[in-house]
């Protein structure tokens, strides 16, 4: 984590980074917001307010990090508007909204670029998370809501629980990981594989498990590093690998709990209808489908399809290639310079195989922050990588000559 420290903070010269401001601080967090607490209550206006709480948030972000914003960060997040507008216009002909997806990549871009330039205060997307873990915690342990009849307690359904607080989750490492802390939080983590239990959502609580395994093993790793065990006793290193052991143990025992307890236990990977809305939609590809994208005809009966791959296959066409591409760069890239962004891009790519998380749906908060990270470390003296485009001072210069 030194190593991306280092490079992000070259333009720098050394220097810490300025830390954000509370009123960005504020408009990210209502921005994130809209999206967990819509799903408890009926928000007044809903589209309307979040385009415009996006909008604020980009001037604000650009006019305060004029300075700093380089090409590829311009450039990432143009490619994500223009996937938006593409399929609105093109693709999709009018089928999706811009009103629902237009905050999306304003809010990742917004959220990359802070992480970026900006410094976190310690406890700040700390208590995020906890306050976006509430409302599901009251759901669960004080209303008693039975997720079978969710709809009666909460308006979103059993997957999109865990999906919302994994991405939170998320975004909290990315904070961690770009503030330079060397352990990663657990107690929002645990908590999330609880409510992903309690959503009964079967591939959020693999995940979610998954991604608790990671950051275990990570946290464990950087636990036993600052133990030098040349100097240890014995008898200190028998209790330290017991310990460690103890743990593993543990963590094995309330895996194989939750497991026995969920849905797994009684359907396996048995009752969804994915594989055959997959056959389907291979049965609609015809050649020039597969060049410019198209509405498949099972959209008359559902809204979408829970993949974020074959979503960008119907998006963008054969386009959508350079949607995988830039994923894989980027795991290859993380894989070399950061576990823990590594680990949140798999689990968001794994993911991603069946739930719709992106392009042009909630994933893109994650998505694009890691994407901007990514390019930023992989040959970070190129050009795109280290030269400003005109700020916008510059360009009120020149407007006024």
């Amino acid at each position: 984590m030194q190593k991306i420290e280092k490079l992000l903070s070259a333009k720098l010269s050394g220097k810490d980074k300025p830390n954000i401001s509370i009123f960005m601080q504020i408009l990210i967090y209502l921005n994130l917001y809209i999206y967990i607490y819509d799903g408890f209550w009926d928000i007044p206006n809903r589209k309307v307010l979040g385009v415009s709480l996006a909008l604020i948030l980009l001037f604000v972000t650009i006019w305060k990090l004029r300075n700093d914003i380089v090409w590829i960060d311009l450039i990432i997040f143009s490619l994500f508007l223009g996937i938006l507008f593409y399929a609105r216009f093109v693709s999709q002909c009018g089928r999706t909204s811009l009103l629902n997806n237009l905050p999306l990549p304003m809010i990742g871009f917004c959220l990359g670029v802070s992480v970026k330039y900006l410094r976190w205060p310690k406890w700040s997307f700390y208590c995020y998370s906890i306050f976006a873990l509430l409302p599901f915690l009251y759901t669960f342990f004080v209303v008693k809501a039975d997720m079978e009849f969710f709809d009666q307690y909460i308006q979103m359904n059993r997957n999109s629980i865990p999906l919302l607080l994994i991405l939170t989750y998320s975004l909290l490492a990315i904070v961690e990981v770009m503030n330079n802390r060397k352990m990663m939080p657990l107690i929002p983590l645990a908590i999330i594989v609880v409510c992903s239990f309690y959503s009964k959502s079967r591939a959020g609580l693999l995940l979610s498990i998954a991604l608790l395994i990671l950051i275990v093993v990570y946290d464990g790793w950087q636990f036993i590093g600052k133990w030098n065990f040349k100097e240890l006793t014995d008898k200190m290193r028998i209790i330290l690998m017991l310990c460690v052991a103890g743990i593993g143990c543990l963590l094995v025992a309330i895996i194989i709990y939750l497991f026995a307890n969920s849905r797994f236990a009684t359907q396996g990977l048995d009752g969804s209808l994915r594989v055959e809305i997959v056959k389907e939609l291979v049965q609609e590809v015809t050649w020039k489908k597969a060049l410019i994208g198209f509405i498949p005809d099972l959209f008359s009966l559902h809204s979408r399809i829970d993949a974020s791959f074959i979503m960008a296959f119907l998006y963008l066409g054969i386009m959508s290639i350079f949607f995988i591409i830039a994923i894989i760069v980027a795991l290859v890239i993380f894989w070399n310079h950061s576990f823990i962004l590594f680990s949140i891009l798999l689990i968001h790519t794994v993911y991603g195989f069946v739930e719709y998380l992106s392009p042009i749906e909630i994933g893109d908060i994650v998505l694009i922050p890691l994407l901007l990270i990514a390019f930023s470390l992989h040959k970070p003296q190129a050009w795109l990588s280290t030269h400003k485009p005109i700020s916008l001072v510059r360009l009120v210069c020149i407007h006024n000559k």
